[in-house]
This record gives structure tokens, C-alpha cells and sequence, in this order.
């Protein structure tokens, strides 16, 4: 057999054992992005499994360092902020209170979190194909700003990345593993947020 054939051959397994991410937009009602021209910018330590920390923290830096430049601060480089190292998302009223009290001199507070919701196969998972219940691989960004002058949240937006596999004729599969899709799914809340925004 020749090279092309094998290649051809390999390419066609690969795809029939091949499942694709799907991405949810779940705050339907967040119509509206964010002005970015004006104000300080103060971004809270991320909340997310280690085992992406650094990636996503290495994306998050890169996209609002951009869109931001010398307005854009990180909580870890300031003396001056008190704050909690965990925000809850949907902070209450009084939190709010809590931020504006701790982060005088700064304008907006990005919060960003990332869970794994489900994880039951890897990225290359390679099992019998006659398994009969389908597997799950879920994860999900939220993305909140506070505006830190008002004690409001002016911007709250969760994507959520799923990819499953269902009995396949192949017996190795690939796919999208929790921690790619919390990625995928910081990827396309990024995209969202500044095709809506002023930058």
C-alpha cells in the first residue's frame, strides 16, 4: 500500500471517530457589551481549575492587555486593593459595597470563572465501541464586570462547551477534553463581548 493510501486510510479513521464542540450562549438577556475607552480597569484573580490556570490566565492577560492597554491592571500587581481572592459570581449588594470600598482609585472589576461540569472521557479516548450510553465532556466561562464607582454589575455572560460521544464504530475517539473547552468557551465569550462592545 502505498503513502497516499495510508494517508487517506488514517485520515478516515480519525474522522470517524472525530466529535465536534458545541458552544451555548446562556444569558440570552445580556444584549449589550461594554464601553472600554474610559476608566481603570481591574482584573480579579481567575477562578478556574489549575490544570488550565495558566493557559487561561495567559489569554485573559493578552485580550484585555490589547483592548486596554496601560488602563488595565491585575489584582496580584496592586498593593492597594482588598479584596476577597474569590468573588462569588452574582455577587450580592453588600459585596458590591465590599469592592467599592476596597478598590478606590479603579473603575471596573473584571471576574472571570471556570468550571468543569462534566468530564468522562479524555481528549483521545480509546474504549470498546460498543459502550451503549453516551459520553460527556462540559464546561463553562462566566464573565462578570462590576463598575466599582456604582457597586453594580454592568456585565454578566456564561458560555458553556460541551462535546459527547455516542457509540461510535471506531474504538479511538477524539474530542475536546474539559479543560480545551473551557478555553473554547473563554474563546467565543471573548468574541462575543467585543463584537458588542466600544473599544
Amino acid at each position: 500500500m502505498n503513502k497516499i493510501k495510508i494517508f487517506f486510510l488514517l485520515f478516515s479513521l480519525i474522522l470517524t471517530g472525530c466529535s465536534t464542540a458545541s458552544y451555548i450562549v446562556k444569558n440570552k438577556s445580556q444584549t449589550i457589551g461594554l464601553d472600554f475607552t474610559k476608566g481603570k480597569w481591574l482584573l480579579n484573580e481567575i477562578d478556574c481549575p489549575n490544570s488550565v490556570y495558566k493557559q487561561l490566565k495567559d489569554k485573559v492577560n493578552k485580550d484585555f492587555g490589547r483592548i486596554l492597554g496601560l488602563r488595565f491592571y491585575k489584582i496580584g500587581d496592586v498593593n492597594s486593593i482588598i479584596l476577597p481572592k474569590k468573588i462569588e459570581i452574582n455577587s450580592s449588594k453588600e459585596v458590591l459595597k465590599k469592592i467599592n470600598i476596597g478598590c478606590k482609585g479603579y473603575d471596573y472589576l473584571i471576574n472571570i470563572k471556570a468550571i468543569i461540569i462534566k468530564e468522562e472521557f479524555g481528549g483521545v479516548d480509546i474504549s470498546s465501541s460498543n459502550f451503549k450510553t453516551e459520553k460527556t465532556n462540559q464546561s463553562e466561562v462566566v464573565l462578570e464586570v462590576y463598575d466599582i464607582n456604582l457597586s453594580e454589575i454592568i456585565y454578566s455572560q456564561t458560555i458553556s462547551g460541551s462535546t459527547k460521544l455516542f457509540e461510535s464504530r471506531s474504538d479511538v475517539n477524539f474530542s475536546k477534553n474539559s479543560n480545551m473547552l473551557i478555553i473554547g468557551s473563554y474563546k467565543k465569550l471573548m468574541k462575543l463581548l467585543e463584537k458588542k462592545s466600544l473599544n
